[in-house]
């Protein structure tokens, strides 16, 4: 009878365990998030140049450091990019959203993304987001998920989507694959619709 007993106690812990155990898998699943926000590209603006024309025409805070980016980057050739008026959808995603409750590296939060679905943005994104997100709450930092792209120095850098006390403002942060981001810090990457262009990963993992 006490062997009895204990056998059921033991097959009773078991399938607790069992379902404890699902529970958190089901818990720690992570689902692709809803669009946030739908920008156009393909409006016409052709290089980086033209962007930092329309970013100071229309009362965006650009600096000295941005513009020279935009202006002499090699990179910043955007006439091969989407097809004209082409509409893409983003998502605005915190970094605990991601799973990673107090911090991430940025190579995880990519490789997290990416597991849901979700596609780093075209260099264009960052600038039409720009242009597009007029209405951006003031103290809002968002970070673009791109491949990084080398400053006049050599420095890899990613753009930032920020309103800050002189107004919306697009800026800069340097990329490495293993800096840290804390759980509130927030990135946009791309909810597909269809396949995108294929992304290099050179510089997405450095």
């Amino acid at each position: 009878m006490g062997k009895r007993n204990s056998l059921l106690m033991k097959g009773i812990f078991s399938i607790v365990l069992a379902v404890i155990g699902l529970a958190a898998y089901c818990s720690s699943r992570l689902v692709m998030p809803p669009a946030w926000k739908t920008i156009k590209l393909g409006t016409g603006l052709i290089s980086g140049d033209d962007f930092r024309r329309a970013l100071k025409a229309d009362g965006f805070q650009v600096s000295d450091y941005i513009s020279d980016i935009l202006v002499i980057n090699p990179f910043m050739d955007l006439s091969r990019t989407m097809s004209r008026g082409t509409e893409i959808d983003l998502v605005n995603i915190s970094v605990a959203e991601l799973g990673f409750k107090k911090e991430a590296a940025g190579k995880q939060i990519y490789e997290r993304a990416t597991k849901l679905g979700l596609q780093i943005c075209p260099i264009e994104v960052a600038l039409q987001l720009r242009l597009q997100y007029r209405d951006q709450p003031k103290g809002e930092s968002l970070f673009v998920a791109m491949i990084a792209i080398p400053d006049l120095h050599g420095n890899q850098i990613i753009f930032v989507e920020e309103h800050g006390d002189l107004g919306p403002a697009l800026y800069s942060r340097f990329w490495n694959s293993r800096y840290t981001y804390y759980g509130n810090e927030r990135w946009v990457f791309v909810r597909p619709r269809r396949q995108l262009p294929p992304h290099k990963t050179l510089f997405l993992w450095r």
